[in-house]
């Protein structure tokens, strides 16, 4: 990538004003000369114009400026923000409502201006650092649209042009805004669902960087989604209409990225403003703000947008990001030894003891009862399921007992009675006694009921009938014969099932595939660690990118990431220590929940939300 000569960005910069100030004129920059076309090798001082045409003498660019070549390149340049008429509802490419918040999704204000509504980008979740509160970063034309905005305006995401609605939709409020100088960005804080340090198809920041000449470049934007382009321009100086009683506005040392056809028609459209500019090592370098039809785009610089509104990008840290402790019940010792399930509404608590459960839901917002109910039973009476084991399967809860074999179904449905909407008990395989002590791994198909004893299993469909048998298939034995594999724990990942042996560390990873065989395609196991009793007797945690194993002895993790090659170390990260030093927080339980993951200790029945952000 070419140095720019120091003296040619002082060129550049003497003179465009006085091209700024021409007809037609809409920026200058530095970049590749073009010929006919085509780009040459050649750097010069770039003149950015609305359209090509014949220019009196006065007015022509003058072929080189101070001994450096000049270009004329035609260029209309357009805020990326998607506007639309009020009630006009033109869903395009990603609607979606995510839960937690990341980089690379719609995202727009709940209120109008000149009878039209906006959708832009969410960039990525940043960190405040007045405060260390994540914050969501987008354009100041996206949440502020003109100079009538106000500090606590609401955020939609969806927005309201992709069928978002307000309060319903509503996920912050606006915060700090700038435009001017070098940048054009504004933050929201969070008031809603949880929040992800990652961008949607691309991954996690891991830093910020300066972008340079012919760099490879991506985003993920609202409207076109993941695209590839280069850095074509740099040092631009660019003038913008932004209407709705702003005006025309000058941005200064902006970013131009041309979109790689061979990957993508465009890099950028209406709708994109506000997505970060990440290059190949995941380094944010620039903000995405306008561009033309054509799908080229420009970026304010990363370093001046995070000055402007101090903030930062969160990278991992040993510690993870979790908050201090509270007790379940409001004290210590009010619930111990509790059972967590995820649901759609929060987790369930369930106390095997006696059968009684809350529900617990899990607001952002942290106190000491943490919004549980008062307490119902299971079956309507102390005593009547105790030591149950929970599946959450896609019609609510499934519930067994290992003891016989026995199940319910049991609805999460928002309201709670004692009984919980539970159905009456079948058996697992149409007569007590006939499977005990399973295992259960929800899956794509259904269920999976796992018998530690001999490795056995059967495929449990959970359709919306209960009957004895529970429509699961003839069992089959994980490695084919009995015995061979026992006493394993399951990880449901985005590839399948990964099958850990806590004896040695050792896993594989099981696909689980519509047909059943005997080693239900299953890899060659590996090592966590790398060699046999690295890491044993480790719990496991399902997150969004990927599986968190946990050593109660000591309260250690790794992070553990599923992706779809199998190696002995299979990508985890160095050892971090939850509470930040050994023996802090251990044989802790953890439930995966909408803002990271819940730790609770049963011991006393101490929680701390550990943020996977």
């Amino acid at each position: 990538m070419p140095d720019i000569d120091p003296k040619m960005r002082k060129s550049k910069e003497a003179i465009e004003a006085d091209l700024l100030s021409r007809p037609g004129v809409v920026g200058v920059d530095i970049g590749y000369k073009e010929v006919g076309g085509q780009q040459t090798d050649i750097l010069a001082i770039r003149v950015l114009v609305r359209q090509k045409r014949d220019v009196p003498a006065n007015e022509r660019i003058p072929t080189t400026i101070e001994g450096y070549p000049t270009d004329v390149i035609q260029r209309e340049i357009q805020l990326h923000v998607l506007r639309v008429p009020v009630g006009e509802v033109v869903p395009e490419a990603d609607t979606g409502s995510y839960d937690p918040l990341v980089g690379g999704i719609g995202i727009g204000p709940c209120r109008s201006v000149g009878g039209s509504i906006f959708a832009g980008t969410l960039g990525a979740p940043v960190v405040d650092n007045a405060t260390s509160s994540p914050m969501l970063l987008s354009n100041f034309h996206v949440m502020c649209i003109d100079n009538t905005w106000q500090v606590g305006d609401t955020m939609a995401q969806p927005s309201l042009i992709d069928t978002g609605s307000c309060p319903g939709s509503v996920v912050g409020a606006l915060q700090r805004a700038s435009l001017g100088g070098q940048v054009d960005c504004a933050i929201a804080s969070r008031s809603a669902r949880g929040i992800s340090g990652r961008i949607a198809d691309i991954g996690r920041i891991a830093g910020t960087n300066t972008a340079t000449l012919g760099q490879a470049v991506r985003k993920q934007g609202r409207t076109t989604g993941l695209t590839y382009g280069t850095v074509d321009g740099i040092h631009a100086t660019v003038q913008i209409d932004y209407g709705n009683g702003i005006g025309l506005r000058k941005l200064t040392e902006q970013i131009g990225v041309k979109p790689d056809t061979t990957r993508n028609p465009k890099f950028s459209d209406h709708g994109d403003s506000g997505a970060v500019v990440v290059n190949d090592s995941n380094e944010v370098v620039g903000l995405n703000f306008a561009g033309n039809d054509t799908g080229y785009a420009y970026a304010n610089p990363i370093a001046a947008v995070l000055s402007s509104l101090n903030i930062s990008f969160h990278i991992g840290t040993p510690d993870f990001n979790y908050q201090g402790a509270a007790f379940l019940g409001g004290a210590a010792k009010t619930w111990t030894d509790v059972q967590f399930i995820p649901t759609s509404w929060g987790v369930l608590a369930f106390n095997p003891s006696d059968g009684s459960f809350v529900k617990w839901y899990n607001t952002p917002g942290v106190s000491s009862d943490f919004n549980y109910q008062t307490a119902g039973v299971l079956g309507g009476a102390p005593k009547t399921w105790t030591d149950v084991q929970f599946i959450p399967t896609n019609f609510g809860v499934l519930a067994f007992n290992p003891s016989d074999g026995s199940f319910v179904k049991w609805y999460d449905t928002p309201g709670v009675s004692p009984d919980f909407n539970y159905q009456t008990a079948g058996v697992l395989g149409g007569a007590a006694k006939t499977w005990t002590n399973v295992q259960f791994i929800p899956t794509n198909f259904g269920v999976l009921a796992f018998n530690p004893s001999d490795g056995s299993f059967a495929k449990w469909y959970p359709t919306p009938g209960v009957s004895s048998d529970f429509n699961y298939q003839t069992a089959g034995v994980l490695g084919g014969a009995p015995n061979t594999w026992t006493n394993v724990q399951f990880i449901r990942t985005n590839f399948g099932v990964l099958a850990f042996n806590p004896s040695d560390g050792s896993f594989a990873k099981w696909y689980n595939t519509p047909g059943v065989s005997s080693d239900f395609n299953y890899q060659t196991a590996g090592v966590l660690g790398g060699a046999p009793n690295t890491w044993t007797n480790v719990q496991f945690i399902r997150t969004s990118w990927g599986v968190l194993a946990f050593n109660p002895s000591d309260g250690s993790f790794v992070k553990w990431y599923d992706t779809p090659g199998v190696s002995p170390d299979f990508n985890y990260q160095e050892a971090g220590i939850l509470g930040g030093a050994p023996n802090t927080w251990t044989n802790v339980q953890f439930t995966p929940t909408s803002w990271g993951v819940l730790a609770f200790n049963p011991s006393d029945g101490s929680f701390a939300k550990w943020y996977e952000w």
